[in-house]
């Protein structure tokens, strides 16, 4: 908790030095000697990448499950699947559109000189077409699209687990407890994949100011700049679209997440309602809660055994 708390300020911490080590490799080593540190200083940013991937498919789908399964109506389950695929795809085609046009306006990426792509690049060019895309959204493995994490796939199976769970009279409580403890653990893990994060910007900058200059920076700068613009753009189209969808809701959290408990430990409240996202996650890695999570409709509900949280 205390190395979370200062994260954004080790962060800044370890771009400058970053910067600074990337400076006397650049100076003082031959390129060649300069490319193969960069080449050493690049396997924590592969290793930060990868673990990102790796958590992305079970949290998905444990996430999913637990959320759909402990619907009670039906009918809700059918309306949040459709809103959910909805939802995405017009993200996804606004981030696109936007992107595109980003793209032409600010010219990123400008002065970095990078190699044209050779003719045996191992990039293959296909047609898009309705038919394939549909297609491709329903899997043919689960385990297959885990392993190359197609999203919407995992979601996908992930409605189908989640509705199937719900309209079982018992609720298949073994498979559901495996999930909501599946859930559980992917959030821990997510916190120390995300205590690397300084390392990594310090192994990144190190590695392209190295090989590069410290003109790159000013390179790199600009990209960022106009990333987070474009980010900001998205972020308020988005926001209001929702806005015009669900009301005043969209411009803040709700605070739905409840907490209830027969004899809480020391510090947790016995019942009462979490205010921000950012308690109800250190309320649900909290090593001190060693009952089950159960998600719904109002959130994640910690259960000591009260009827309430059957």
């Amino acid at each position: 908790m205390i190395l979370k708390r200062f994260l954004p300020a080790l962060i800044v911490g370890a771009m400058v030095l970053g910067i600074l080590v990337g400076f006397l490799i650049n100076t003082n080593m031959s390129p060649e000697g300069a490319k193969a540190a960069a080449g050493n200083l690049s396997i924590i940013t592969d290793i930060f990448l990868r673990l990102i991937r790796m958590i992305i498919a079970p949290l998905v789908f444990s996430t999913l499950v637990v959320g759909i399964a402990h619907m009670e109506d039906s009918a809700a389950i059918g309306r949040v699947g459709v809103k959910t695929l909805g939802w995405f795809m017009l993200a996804s085609l606004a981030s696109l559109t936007l992107g595109l046009v980003m793209v032409h306006l600010l010219h990123p990426g400008t002065g970095l000189a990078l190699p044209p792509p050779t003719a045996s690049s191992d990039v293959a060019a296909s047609g898009f077409s309705l038919k394939d895309f549909i297609a491709h959204l329903v899997p043919t493995s689960i385990f297959d699209a885990m392993a190359r994490n197609e999203i919407l796939q995992i979601v996908v199976f992930s409605v189908f687990v989640g509705s199937a769970v719900s309209a079982l009279e018992g609720k298949a409580p073994l498979l559901l407890t495996a999930c909501e403890q599946l859930a559980a653990v992917m959030l821990r893990i997510t916190g120390y994949v995300m205590v690397m994060a300084p390392l990594v910007v310090f192994a990144a900058l190190a590695s392209t100011v190295a090989t590069a200059g410290l003109g790159i920076v000013a390179v790199y700068a600009k990209f960022i700049g106009g990333f987070y613009l474009s980010l900001g753009l998205l972020w308020v189209l988005l926001i209001a679209v929702a806005h015009f969808s669900i009301g005043h809701r969209a411009l803040g959290f709700d605070p739905q997440f409840v907490v209830v408990r027969a004899d809480p430990p020391f510090g947790v409240p016995a019942e009462g309602r979490v205010r921000t996202r950012e308690s109800a996650f250190e309320l649900i890695e909290d090593e001190r809660m060693e009952d089950r999570i159960i998600f719904n409709r109002r959130g994640p509900r910690f259960c000591g055994g009260l009827p309430e949280c059957r």
